[in-house]
């Protein structure tokens, strides 16, 4: 990718462009960039032809499926904390 400008043309289409986006962006400073872009593929559940295995509980390692139930368990802590009222 050398443009300045990506297009795409559909939704799938801009998923994959933005994975591409992300994925050339931070690859070279983030060493556990597959582990991150599997959790975005999974949290989407993008499954239809994804660059790297993932986007389904199946295809997802379990490190990564951990992760991500460990991130949605601290935002419903989270929520749940904010829904105390406060006197």
């Amino acid at each position: 990718m050398t443009a300045k400008i990506v297009t795409a043309n559909g939704n799938t289409a801009g998923i994959d462009m933005a994975l591409a986006i992300v994925k050339k962006s931070i690859y070279q400073r983030l060493k556990r960039w597959q582990r991150l872009h599997t959790r975005v593929m999974l949290d989407m559940q993008y499954d239809p032809q994804p660059p790297v295995a993932g986007g389904s509980i199946e295809k997802t390692e379990p490190a990564v499926y951990k992760a991500l139930q460990e991130l949605y368990d601290y935002f419903s802590v989270a929520d749940s904390v904010k829904a105390i009222p406060i006197q």
